[in-house]
C-alpha cells in the first residue's frame, strides 16, 4: 500500500511538473509571438458613406465618398480598443501605397469603442448619424484609377505598432484591422482640381476652399452654357510643394463631356475665382490649377511713421490694372492675386495735396510654380510744404518761417517733443542766372545744404523735389530764357521768361542723395538763362523745445550756385525764423 501510493504520488507530481513545463513553454510562445508581432488585433473597421449609413458598404461610384468607421453598430459588438490610430489606404494586395498625404495626416483617436476624434490628423470628418454617436473619417485624398476592378484596401494600427520600412509601409499586417472596398465609376473618368496657396492664405483656422463645377447644356464651346445649380467640393490639403501648400478635390465626370468650374476660398474674406471652361473631358488627370498669394503693407507718414488712411494703392498684372484699394485708418492695404505672371503694386501720388515720395512707387516681383510666398511692400511719404513764392518773379527767399507742433512722443526723460508741422513753407525755389554769348558753353551747378550741417537732427533737410509724369520721377529742374525787368520787385532787372521754356536744350543731371544739380548746354540767342531748383525741406525727427529754440536762433544754411565761365558765382545764406 505504501509502495503503491507512493508510486500514485510520485505519478501526480508529474504531471503537475509537466504542466508547469507546459504553461512556461506557453508562455514563452506567447512572448516570442508577441515580440514577433502576431498577435491578433480585436474590434472591428468597416467603410461607409459620409455619414454612416451604410454598414459595411464595400462599393461606392465616388473615391471622395469612402469614409472608415469604427466601433459596434449593435450593443455588445466588438468595438476599437482606446488609442490613437493610423490609417492607409493601398491595393488589394498591399504592395502600393495608394495614399499621398503623409502618415501624420492620416489619424484618427477611439474611444469607448468608437472614433470619437481626428486628434492630429487632417481628414474630413462627418457625425455618425446613423448611431447619433461617433464619427466618420474620409479616407480621401488617395489616387484613384480603374486597376483591379478598382478594389482597394483601407489599414487602421495603432500608432504604437507602427513600424516605418517594416510590413506594409509600416503597417504590420498581423498588428492591422483592414477591410476592402471597390470604387466603379463606370464611364467615368477620374479629375481632380488643384488650389496653391502661400502662408497668409492658408493660416486662418476656419478657411476653406471650394470648387464649383457644372456641365456644359449643350456641347457647345462657343456659348456660355453652365447647368445650374453648382455642384460643390471642398478641398483638402494635399501635400506642400515649392513653398506652397497644395489643397485638392478629387471627382470624375462623363467621358466626352464638357464643364465649367470656379474656385472659392471663404473665410474672414470671400474670394471667388472668375468661372472657368467649358472643357472637353477627354482624359483622366488635372483639371485645374489655380495659384493664390497676397500682397499687403502699409502706407506711412516718413515723418512720424503714421499710417496715411484713403490712399490709393493700385495692383496690375502684366502691365493691367486689375484691383485697387483704398488704404484703411492704420494704413494697411491687401489683394489676392491669382496665377502666375509679372506683378507690380502702386501708389497713386498725391502731389497735388503737397505729398512726395521717399519709397518708390511701384514694386515689381514675379510669381511662378517654383516661388511660393506672400508679399510684403510699405510705401513711405512725406508732406511737401508749400511752395513759397508762386508769382510772375518768384523771388529768392532771405529766410525760412517754420512751424512747429506738439507730437505724440515723448523724450526719454518725459520732456514735450514738437514736430515740424506739415503746413510751414518748406518748399521753395531757387533761381540762377546766367548770361553771356548766344551758343557758347554753359554749365550751372546748384549745391544744397548737406544733412546734419548745424545738429545731428538736421537730417533730412533739403533735397531737389521730383514731379511725376505718369509713374516716372523727373527732376523739377527747368530752364527759362531770360529778360529783362526795370522794376523787378526781387531787385535785379533780370528775370525768367516764363513763357520760353528751353529745358529740353540740356542735361540736367543730379546725385542720388539730392544735394546736387548740374546743368550743361549752350547760351540761347537771348544771351539770359534763369535755372530754377525747386527744393523741399524737412527735419523728420521730434525735437525738444530747447532744440526748436536753438533751430530758430542759431542756424544759418547755405546754397552754393556755380555759374561756370562766368564771373558771376553766387553763395546764398539763409537763416530760419517763426
Amino acid at each position: 500500500m505504501r509502495n503503491r501510493s507512493s508510486a500514485r504520488l510520485y505519478v501526480t507530481s508529474a504531471s503537475i511538473v509537466f504542466i508547469m513545463i507546459s504553461l512556461l513553454l506557453a508562455n514563452t510562445l506567447l512572448s516570442n509571438t508577441r515580440a514577433l508581432g502576431t498577435d491578433s488585433v480585436t474590434g472591428a473597421i468597416w467603410t461607409s458613406d459620409p455619414h454612416g449609413e451604410r454598414v459595411n458598404g464595400n462599393l461606392y461610384t465616388n473615391a471622395r465618398k469612402v469614409y472608415v468607421c469604427g466601433g459596434p453598430h449593435k450593443e455588445g459588438s466588438a468595438g476599437l480598443p482606446d488609442g490613437t490610430y493610423y490609417f492607409q489606404v493601398t491595393d488589394p494586395a498591399g504592395k502600393t501605397l495608394l495614399s499621398t498625404d503623409h502618415i501624420s495626416k492620416r489619424q484618427f483617436e477611439a474611444k469607448n469603442g468608437y472614433i470619437f476624434d481626428i486628434g492630429d490628423g487632417k481628414h474630413k470628418w462627418n457625425n455618425d448619424t446613423t448611431r447619433g454617436y461617433g464619427i466618420v473619417v474620409q479616407l480621401y485624398p488617395f489616387t484613384f484609377k480603374p486597376r483591379n476592378g478598382g478594389v482597394y484596401k483601407v489599414w487602421v494600427t495603432n500608432v504604437n505598432h507602427y513600424a516605418s520600412g517594416q510590413g506594409c509601409f509600416g503597417f504590420i499586417p498581423s498588428l492591422s484591422k483592414t477591410d476592402n472596398f471597390k470604387v466603379k465609376m463606370d464611364d467615368e473618368v477620374p479629375k481632380y482640381f488643384e488650389l496653391w496657396v502661400t502662408e497668409k492664405i492658408c493660416e486662418p483656422q476656419d478657411v476653406e476652399f471650394h470648387v464649383n463645377y457644372t456641365t456644359d447644356g449643350d456641347g457647345d464651346v462657343s456659348t456660355f452654357d453652365p447647368v445650374l445649380p453648382w455642384a460643390s467640393g471642398r478641398l483638402w490639403w494635399d501635400r506642400d510643394e515649392n513653398g506652397y501648400s497644395v489643397f485638392r478635390y478629387e471627382t470624375s465626370f462623363a467621358m466626352g463631356s464638357y464643364i465649367y468650374w470656379q474656385f472659392i476660398v471663404t473665410n474672414s474674406f470671400t474670394w471667388i475665382s472668375e468661372v472657368y471652361g467649358p472643357e472637353s473631358i477627354d482624359q483622366e488627370g488635372m483639371v485645374n490649377k489655380e495659384i493664390l498669394f497676397t500682397v499687403d503693407g502699409h502706407k506711412f507718414n516718413l515723418v512720424d511713421g503714421a499710417g496715411l488712411e484713403n490712399w490709393m494703392i493700385e495692383f496690375y498684372s502684366d502691365g493691367t490694372r486689375i484691383d485697387e484699394a483704398l488704404t484703411g485708418l492704420d494704413g494697411a492695404y491687401m489683394f489676392i492675386g491669382a496665377g502666375t505672371g509679372d506683378y507690380a503694386v502702386c501708389e497713386v501720388a498725391k502731389d497735388d495735396e503737397g505729398w512726395a515720395n521717399a519709397t518708390p512707387t511701384c514694386y515689381e516681383f514675379t510669381v511662378d510654380g517654383s516661388n511660393g510666398r506672400d508679399f510684403t511692400f510699405d510705401f513711405y511719404n512725406y508732406k511737401m510744404l508749400r511752395i513759397t513764392d508762386t508769382s510772375e518773379f518768384r523771388c529768392e527767399l532771405p529766410y525760412f518761417e517754420v512751424v512747429f507742433t506738439p507730437s505724440n512722443e515723448e523724450s526719454p526723460t518725459g520732456e514735450p517733443l514738437y514736430k515740424l508741422s506739415s503746413t510751414n513753407p518748406g518748399s521753395f525755389y531757387t533761381n540762377v542766372v546766367k548770361y553771356g554769348e548766344p551758343n557758347s558753353d554753359l554749365k550751372i551747378e546748384i549745391r544744397l545744404p548737406r544733412d546734419q550741417e548745424n545738429a545731428d537732427y538736421d537730417s533730412p533737410n533739403f533735397v531737389v523735389h521730383h514731379t511725376y509724369i505718369g509713374s516716372t520721377p523727373i527732376v523739377d529742374v527747368h530752364v527759362y530764357a531770360g529778360r529783362q525787368q526795370d522794376a523787378s520787385p526781387c531787385g535785379s532787372e533780370f528775370v525768367p521768361d516764363w513763357e520760353t521754356d528751353i529745358t529740353n536744350l540740356f542735361d540736367i543731371s543730379v546725385t542720388a542723395d539730392g544735394k546736387n544739380v548740374t546743368i550743361i548746354g549752350e547760351m540761347p540767342e537771348t544771351g539770359e538763362v534763369f535755372a530754377t531748383v525747386h527744393i523741399d525741406y524737412q527735419i523728420s525727427a521730434s525735437l525738444t523745445w530747447n532744440q526748436v529754440q536753438t533751430l530758430i536762433d542759431e542756424f544759418v544754411y547755405t546754397f552754393s550756385d556755380t555759374v561756370y565761365f562766368s564771373i558771376q558765382g553766387v553763395t546764398m545764406s539763409l537763416g530760419v525764423r517763426r
